[in-house]
């Protein structure tokens, strides 16, 4: 416990000039959360992620407020590694609000770690996103959280999307939602769009079209 500190400006310091606050208690990271300094909050936040510190949550989620994107992505981050429901709201606006592109590809991205309705409209929503990165970002998160409700807009992000990138996180993700969730009534429309990309253009999309149909025809069937 760093109990010899006696005000958060020395607390702070410390932070700067250490790799870590291997000592530090609960308490201290939630005062360094408050910090004026940008950098303090950054790596205070990023430390209650690590640590697993759930009393943290709710300074986390403060912190989605923040001026500074470095402050947001880490509070981002460890609000992901906490798994509070409490987030989902707040996480949902953040990506809808922000102006920070790299915000909001790590928001999608740590939505895809909970499993809540308001977030699968949310990542159908951003798989139309101007942005590729964020439209591939939107497709991941699918993959984890979606069900076959969401095959229709995956299959067309693979037939339709101009980047090669987010076809083939696509293919991957249908190919996650057939494995794990046995999407059997989307069977046949999944199979014929990877058949599809065999023939894409882009031979990393189409390598990752032909490994994930190889592996499609080898999963049983419901009876």
């Amino acid at each position: 416990m760093i109990k010899k500190y006696k005000s958060l400006i020395l607390l702070s310091f410390c932070l700067m000039f250490t790799a870590s606050l291997s000592a530090a208690d609960t308490t201290d990271y939630l005062l360094l959360m408050k910090s004026t300094d940008s950098v303090v909050r950054m790596r205070a936040a990023q430390g209650a992620g690590n640590k697993k510190i759930k009393e943290a949550v709710p300074e986390l989620i403060n912190l989605l407020k923040d001026k500074s994107q470095g402050v947001i992505i880490n509070a981002i981050v460890s609000l992901g590694a906490l798994r509070d429901a409490s987030a989902i709201e707040p996480l949902i606006e953040t990506v809808e609000k922000s102006t920070y592109t790299a915000v909001k590809i790590m928001g999608v991205q740590t939505l895809g770690y909970f499993h809540d309705k308001r977030i699968i409209v949310l990542l159908n929503k951003m798989a139309d996103d101007k942005n590729p990165a964020i439209r591939s970002a939107a497709c991941r998160s699918l993959g984890k959280v979606g069900d076959e409700k969401d095959v229709d807009k995956l299959i067309e992000k693979v037939e339709k999307d101009d980047d090669a990138l987010v076809r083939k996180v696509a293919i991957g993700a249908l190919g996650e939602i057939a494995e794990i969730k046995n999407a059997d009534k989307k069977r046949d429309a999944i199979e014929k769009a990877m058949e599809q990309a065999t023939k894409d253009k882009n031979l990393k999309t189409k390598k990752s079209a032909e490994k994930a149909l190889k592996r499609l025809k080898k999963l049983k069937r419901k009876k």
